[in-house]
């Protein structure tokens, strides 16, 4: 057995209670590279992120957690398609910053746009609206071997679903790995 087929294998097999949850503490921050925590004071904007051309909208929504916040179902968030075909062909002398003039000014107003939403002060239930919402849009284990088939040889889509709005080429994948 490969020894990455024998580490999902562990993972899957944890219980809720093997695995912390718990935002990255003081003392791991401290003893981090300084370049690595110089921007500390911005991890928590909600600004886009930029290097030339691309443009990546930081989704702080989905890691609230992480800086000692109380995690909510975060908003529907639309990455655009436009900014995701843009290529380099023929653009050698484009001015990206006047392209993205509004990413930009997102960009240079985001010491304004820390969230400061409330303190998560113990581990979510597992009730919490959030939890709910977690478990039921997260592909549950890593390996193939939870997916159970059924009488007809699929795939159980319980076993499956990603989200509500699981594709049937996704289904037919899965499906035909296992």
């Amino acid at each position: 057995m490969h020894v990455l087929t024998k580490y999902r294998e562990m993972i899957d097999m944890q219980s809720p209670d093997e695995v912390i949850w718990e935002p990255y503490p003081e003392t791991v921050i401290r003893d981090l590279a300084a370049y690595c925590s110089s921007g500390r004071a911005i991890w928590r904007t909600r600004a886009p992120l930029l290097f030339f051309y691309v443009v990546e909208m930081y989704n702080l929504d989905r890691v609230m957690r992480q800086f000692d916040l109380k995690q909510r179902i975060p908003p529907l968030h639309s990455t655009s398609m436009e900014l995701h075909k843009i290529d380099l062909i023929g653009k050698t002398d484009k001015d990206w910053s006047a392209e993205h003039s509004a990413y930009v000014y997102m960009w240079n107003e985001r010491a304004s746009n820390i969230a400061t939403d409330e303190i998560l002060e113990e581990p979510l239930d597992f009730y919490d609206p959030y939890m709910l919402w977690y478990r039921r849009i997260t592909r549950r284990f890593m390996s193939c071997r939870h997916y159970k088939k059924n009488a007809h040889g699929m795939t159980s889509i319980h076993q499956l679903t990603l989200g509500d709005d699981v594709s049937i080429a996704r289904i037919r994948d899965v499906a035909a790995s296992t």
